[in-house]
């Protein structure tokens, strides 16, 4: 590669891989020490419970390792070559499907804790299936990623897929923190007890930053995708989504009871 064509990937290609890997492990460090914590004091969590918990952090860390792989080979073993730069190995994996397979999860957690608090078999379906659409359109970008065999194909143009993934992610999103939101300034009249109300008030805010956090990061990422098409900053946000996710997750599991 020679020094022109070097400079010009820097901005647009080499740095968000960098400050996405950067970012992810960052991330990934909190998740681990969660886990740990979640091992020392859960044990007798249900089984189903513990099983989510340890396979979302069994994805994650695999997913830290890929990305990790990929940034050696961009940024080290292959720097100076630009087919390794335009052609992370296995970003369609650790972006949208990986993205989709942990956010869906920790959702369909959401929908049940918001299932057992408001009884409303509508409510939680509707957040389901706005799951469900955010899975599918992220395997199936996924899936289209790997087939153009290059980054480039994924910068140049947004597909359907990833429009349902991400639209279906803000959607479902924002609507677990704004029901939480209302649920809270509906019940908050009724709280006598002061541990009870700061319980309550932490959970709260545990859900709809978190909430706002990955929908934040949904529109950024569908913003830039279609904003720059000669650029690759969707990978920033891209390798961070999922690490939200179950992080939110882990710290919320740890505040309830049941």
């Amino acid at each position: 590669m020679d020094t022109i064509t070097a400079s010009s990937l820097v901005g647009p290609v080499l740095a968000p891989q960098f400050f996405g890997t950067l970012f992810n492990w960052a991330l990934y460090g909190v998740l681990a020490c969660q886990t740990y914590h979640y091992y020392l004091n859960f044990g007798r969590d249900k089984r189903t419970i513990q099983g989510l918990v340890y396979v979302i952090f069994a994805l994650e860390t695999a997913q830290s390792g890929l990305v990790a792989h990929d940034a050696f080979a961009i940024l080290v073993r292959g720097w100076g070559d630009t087919a390794a730069a335009l052609n992370p190995e296995h970003l369609w994996l650790t972006a949208p499907i990986m993205d989709g397979i942990i956010g869906t999860a920790t959702q369909l957690f959401y929908a049940y804790r918001i299932l057992v608090l408001s009884r409303s078999r509508v409510l939680c379906g509707t957040i389901c299936v706005f799951s469900m659409v955010a899975l599918a359109g992220s395997i199936a970008d996924g899936i289209q990623s790997n087939q153009g065999h290059a980054v480039v194909n994924v910068g140049s143009a947004v597909n359907g897929s990833a429009i349902a993934w991400l639209v279906g992610t803000i959607s479902c999103d924002a609507l677990i923190s704004a029901y939480m939101l209302i649920w809270y300034l509906r019940i908050r009249s009724t709280l006598v007890y002061k541990t009870t109300t700061d319980i309550v008030t932490y959970v709260l805010r545990i859900t709809v930053i978190s909430g706002c956090l990955t929908t934040i990061t949904a529109v950024v990422l569908l913003s830039v995708q279609l904003s720059f098409s000669n650029a690759f900053y969707e990978i920033t946000p891209g390798l961070v989504m999922a690490k939200l996710y179950s992080n939110s997750l882990l710290a919320l599991r740890m505040l309830l009871i049941c």
